[in-house]
């Protein structure tokens, strides 16, 4: 009997310790930089649900972790790793939307080049008005108090302006490269394999305001880069999905060796535009 009780107490012991020992799935782990090292299940150190803040790092499961100068990644986290935040607001909605967005930049982007439709595009040679945004001020401090400042739905517009036929079906991806570049963007399955768009020329100025954002602390192109992202380029102009108000063929392009915008033929067949490069921006 003696023996039974023993036995008894010790299973109970041993009990107790693993409930106490295995309690700790959402507890805090840490890391360099303020979260290095996931603090839960979820690859970041903020949860799905929680506000995604300029800097964040987004991970595929939907969790985030502020980027800081001292932050480390493991190599899963990289791999995981699919935007980061660049803007949180109202100032680039259009028309009279009051709703705040979170808009954060795919890691990858299009450097090979390509066109912001071809010459065979009904949209070539139409001025397509409702995706007009023009810009004023000057390099590095451009500003955009008019216009269709939300590019998500840019390339739909372009299918319901007036003698537009050719944006979807097949074909369409050929006709448009740039818009499908970041309409097809991809960062593996879950809800983030949708809803990617070519930013507008107002959008795009925000991620380049945003590249070293003293009030905020982010650097979009150290976080992309500690990511194994695709730093932006200085040199070469990336598409935008505005319509130049002045000239039916021409659309906006940005540099962020400048900071400014640049106007460039849609199609460069014929020797007149170029190819441009392309990223993809999502809301989160």
């Amino acid at each position: 009997m003696k023996k039974i009780l023993i036995l008894l107490a010790a299973c109970l012991v041993g009990l107790v310790a693993c409930s106490h020992g295995n309690g700790n799935s959402a507890g805090g782990g840490s890391g360099k930089g303020g979260g290095g090292t996931p603090a839960s299940a979820y690859m970041g150190t903020k949860a799905p649900d929680m506000a995604k803040e300029v800097g964040d790092i987004v991970f595929n499961d939907g969790s985030a972790t502020p980027y800081t100068q001292d932050l480390e990644l493991t190599k899963e986290q990289k791999t995981a790793a699919i935007a980061v935040i660049f803007y949180k607001g109202t100032d680039l909605n259009s028309g009279e939307s009051t709703a705040s967005r979170t808009l954060g930049v795919g890691l990858k982007q299009n450097k090979t080049g390509v066109y912001w439709c071809t010459n065979l595009a009904d949209a070539y040679e139409l001025n397509i008005t409702t995706i007009q945004c023009p810009a004023s001020g000057s390099a590095r401090a451009l500003q955009f108090v008019s216009g269709d400042r939300n590019g998500s739905d840019n390339l739909e517009q372009i299918g319901e302006f007036a003698g537009v036929t050719d944006t979807t079906g097949a074909g369409a991806k050929d006709l448009y490269p740039a818009f499908y570049f970041a309409k097809n963007y991809t960062v593996g399955d879950g809800e983030y394999t949708t809803g990617w768009y070519l930013p507008s020329i107002a959008e795009i100025f925000q991620i380049f305001a945003c590249m070293k954002d003293t009030e905020s602390g982010a650097d979009i192109d150290a976080a992309i880069e500690l990511c194994a992202g695709d730093k932006f380029e200085t040199e070469r102009y990336y598409w935008t999905a505005t319509q130049f108000a002045n000239d039916s063929k021409i659309a906006y392009g940005f540099t962020f060796g400048s900071g400014d915008w640049v106007p460039d033929e849609k199609s460069g067949d014929g020797g007149v535009g170029q190819k441009g490069y392309a990223c993809a921006i999502r809301e989160f």
